[in-house]
């Protein structure tokens, strides 16, 4: 009888040994999740970033362009010096914004 008291008392512990392993691996995957649902945010608003990055330079080109364009029409129809002067350096500095963009 005690032969058998003796293997019950291997098995509660083995059991009890699994059960903790269980809690253990269950908290390490909560903790898992918890970290997952944090870099999808991380990852969402970094693409939300990219996106507002995009369309801010998109629009920077846009008013860049505008400009560039009128220095050169208004370099074209320009009959002073120091006025055709300062158009060739607008459009020497927007080419340059357009080239970084």
């Amino acid at each position: 009888m005690s032969e058998i008291k003796i293997q019950m008392d291997q098995l509660q512990a083995q059991r009890d040994q699994l059960q903790k392993e269980r809690d253990q691996l269950q908290e390490r995957m909560n903790h898992l999740e918890e970290e997952r649902e944090h870099l999808q945010i991380q990852t969402e608003q970094a693409f939300q970033s990219v996106d507002e990055i995009d369309k801010i330079c998109d629009e920077i080109w846009h008013h860049a362009n505008t400009i560039h364009l009128y220095s050169l029409l208004s370099e074209e129809e320009s009959k002073s010096i120091t006025m055709k002067e300062k158009q060739k350096e607008i459009i020497r500095t927007t080419e340059e914004i357009l080239n970084i963009i």
